[in-house]
C-alpha cells in the first residue's frame, strides 16, 4: 500500500497514531496532482485530529463535572444527622 493510500485508511479509521507517523514520514512525489492530494489529506488529517482532540476536552469537562457533583453529594451524606441510629 502506497503512503496516499495509508493516509487514507488512517484517516478513514480516525488512526491519530498512524496519521501522525504518516506525516512525519512524507515520501517523495513524482507528480503535481499526488502533491495536492497529499496536501488535502494531511489537511483533513489535522482537521481530525482537533476535532477529536475537542471532543477528548468537552468529555473531560463532563466528566469533571459529574466528579464534581458526586463529590459534592457524598459530602452532603457524610455530614447529615442521622437519627435512626
Amino acid at each position: 500500500m502506497d503512503w496516499l493510500d495509508s493516509l487514507k485508511v488512517a484517516i478513514a479509521t480516525q488512526d491519530v497514531r498512524r496519521i501522525e507517523t504518516l506525516m512525519e514520514q512524507l515520501p517523495q512525489f513524482d507528480s503535481l496532482k499526488e502533491m495536492e492530494e497529499a496536501l488535502y489529506l494531511m489537511q483533513e488529517g489535522v482537521a481530525l485530529v482537533e476535532s477529536l482532540k475537542t471532543q477528548t476536552r468537552t468529555q473531560m469537562e463532563l466528566l469533571k463535572k459529574n466528579i464534581d457533583f458526586l463529590e459534592s453529594t457524598a459530602k452532603a451524606d457524610e455530614n447529615s444527622f442521622d437519627v435512626s441510629s
